[in-house]
């Protein structure tokens, strides 16, 4: 074989394998677009089947960021989301999205309202300051579902554990309807939920973190439901919305914290006495905190009572719903949940 002859076999070979990596970016960035395109359109679903539940939006916590009224007023409203300006009002005082009095009227007019649900637009900082005013309310006669999470944590505590006739759910809040935030299973599973679509379902992927947790995938662990927010649930002890642990199944999750400081907390429940009755751990995702599972591991490797972690909850986008007093049954890696009958 001369030279020629290998020049234009290796010349060949050359252009096969551009071809080849043309071929596959281009079928890759169809994927991509493809990708996209459906994320789209089951977001846009998901705000046309909002827009028909009613709902009253509160700022009880932080203030919503100005980029999300701006996607709000060219994009969300067109499906007929219907969010009232109050709730988008951001004075940002020390972090608060308004005064007390003027989140504390805004509440008030919700529970007052016709509407169904009273949905968060956001968590941030300062729901409970709200609660030593909602306590001298008479409980509410109208039974409605309360959502939202993080800061929130202390309203739905209080609610869950007072306002028997409500529906709280730790789950998604309105600027998680936001393009970059929007994660669909999460508001599939809760709106099915609002909708009365289903009566139980299922979240997967719990690892065990001790060996208390590893009998589980021989046995049945039951308890209702309840947790949230760990700074949140730390800060509310000897309030008069600290946490009933006694007999439940605890949900967990956190964000920005340091993993040192995340095991500084959970001891201090434990010291609190608040696991001594618990039934089971769950923790969820700690978004922003470094070798949290190590310590979490560390920690539940000192205890008795059986602990999980899972990605299906939290402050990541995967934010599968959970409802307070609901009855939780945990068996092998999964936790089934079967949803209240009067919600």
């Amino acid at each position: 074989m001369d030279f020629r002859c290998v020049k234009c076999l290796l010349l060949g070979f050359v252009f096969l394998f551009v071809d080849q990596a043309v071929s596959g970016k281009t079928s890759s960035n169809a994927e991509r677009t493809e990708d996209r395109a459906s994320q789209n359109k089951k977001r846009q679903d998901t705000l046309k089947r909002l827009a028909k539940l009613k709902v009253s939006y509160v700022a009880p916590a932080g203030g919503v960021d100005a980029n999300f009224r701006k996607e709000y007023l060219k994009d969300i409203r067109k499906f007929g989301v219907s969010i009232p300006n109050e709730a988008f009002v951001n004075k940002n005082i020390c972090r608060f999205s308004d005064t007390d009095s003027n989140r504390l009227l805004r509440l008030k007019h919700s529970i007052n309202s016709d509407s169904k649900i009273i949905w968060a637009m956001r968590g941030g900082f300062g729901s409970y300051k709200l609660i030593n005013s909602l306590k001298n309310l008479p409980d509410p006669k109208k039974k409605k579902v309360l959502i939202g999470f993080s800061d929130i944590t202390a309203l739905n505590l209080y609610v869950s554990q007072n306002w028997k006739n409500w529906t709280v759910i730790h789950a998604p809040m309105i600027v998680h309807l936001a393009k970059d935030q929007y994660h669909h299973p999460s508001w599939n599973m809760l709106l099915d939920i609002l909708e009365n679509k289903i009566s139980q379902y299922k979240m997967t992927v719990l690892s065990p973190l001790n060996k208390a947790g590893e009998k589980a995938k021989i046995g049945k662990i039951r308890g209702k439901l309840t947790g949230g927010n760990l700074t949140l649930i730390e800060s509310g002890l000897k309030t008069s919305w600290e946490i009933d642990t006694d007999d439940k199944i605890l949900f967990i999750e956190d964000c920005h914290e340091t993993a040192p400081s995340i095991y500084r907390s959970m001891h201090h429940l434990k010291e609190a006495g608040k696991l001594s009755k618990a039934k089971a751990i769950i923790f969820g995702h700690f978004v922003g905190v470094s070798e949290y599972k190590k310590y979490l591991k560390h920690f539940a490797s000192e205890s008795n009572i059986p602990m999980f972690i899972t990605d299906q909850f939290g402050h990541g986008k995967n934010n599968l719903p959970l409802v307070y007093n609901a009855d939780g049954c945990i068996e092998g890696n999964s936790l089934t949940v079967k949803l209240p009958r009067n919600r």
